[in-house]
Order: C-alpha cells, then sequence, then structure tokens
C-alpha cells in the first residue's frame, strides 16, 4: 500500500516527525488523520530512559 507524501515533517496525528515512524507507525497515523480519529500513539518512544524488566 502507497501513501501520499506528507508535505509537513510533522504527523498531524502524534508529536513524532515522519522520519521517525516505523511502518506500523505510518499506517496507523495515516489512518487516524485520514478519518479525523482521536487515539493514542503507537510510535515506538525511545527506551533510553526507562527501565527494562526481564523475567
Amino acid at each position: 500500500m502507497r501513501y501520499p507524501a506528507m508535505p509537513e515533517s510533522s504527523c498531524a496525528a502524534c508529536p513524532h516527525a515522519w522520519e521517525v515512524h516505523d511502518p506500523i507507525g505510518i499506517r496507523f497515523c495515516f489512518a487516524t488523520t485520514a478519518r479525523g480519529l482521536d487515539r493514542e500513539c503507537v510510535c515506538a518512544r525511545s527506551v533510553d530512559r526507562e527501565k527494562l524488566y526481564y523475567r
């Protein structure tokens, strides 16, 4: 599936730049904007400052 080019460098659906979106984030944010939905961001987030827990 091809998406139209976005003229802005920032996403209208979330606070991230288009350049940092992964394929799922691109599809999700494009659909969110196209349909005018109000939902949370699914973009991958940085884990630099977060603790990771393992079992």
